[in-house]
């Protein structure tokens, strides 16, 4: 059981399409769910466009798999998986110590833990927060990092979904 700390806020939302079966789940300071919930929404449009979804097949977990294919195994696109994911406020002496992250995963992980600067960024670069989150949900799916290069992943999503 996720404890909500004081003055936090739990979002669950029902995602479109897919019924009670997945939800959106965000914690943390209420400002920062907000951004969060309006970043996944976005990147979640995002990912229904062919070209956008396409980041998937660029990028292979370490057993060499496509993202794509560890999807398709699973059922589902990437619009309802990135929807689907839980969103939290970061542990204690993470890497939201350093001002440049802004969110962070690990490989195969279910839950993608954003940073309060993740707000400053969504309030004034949409689209940046939008690919930040498809980059994280890519490492749900298994992508390691270095190679690629956090650089060389964003880069790759802001391409293929550039809005």
């Amino acid at each position: 059981m996720r404890r909500s700390l004081p003055g936090t806020l739990a979002l669950l939302l029902a995602v479109p399409g897919t019924g009670a079966a997945r939800s959106l789940s965000v914690e943390g300071p209420v400002e920062t769910a907000f951004h969060v919930r309006r970043a996944v929404r976005g990147a979640a449009r995002l990912l229904e466009r062919p070209e956008c979804a396409r980041v998937l097949s660029d990028f292979a977990d370490r057993a060499g798999r496509s993202l794509q294919a560890v999807l398709d195994t699973r059922g589902e696109r990437g619009h309802e998986y990135v929807q689907g994911l839980r969103y939290e406020g970061p542990p204690p002496f993470s890497p939201c110590r350093k001002r440049e992250v802004l969110a962070f995963t690990r490989p195969g992980a279910d839950v993608v833990f954003v940073c309060t600067q993740f707000t400053s960024v969504a309030r004034a670069n949409p689209p940046l927060a939008q690919s930040i989150l498809i980059h994280e949900m890519l490492h749900t799916l298994g992508l390691g990092e270095d190679p690629p290069t956090t650089y060389e992943i964003t880069r790759q999503v802001e391409r293929r979904c550039a809005h």
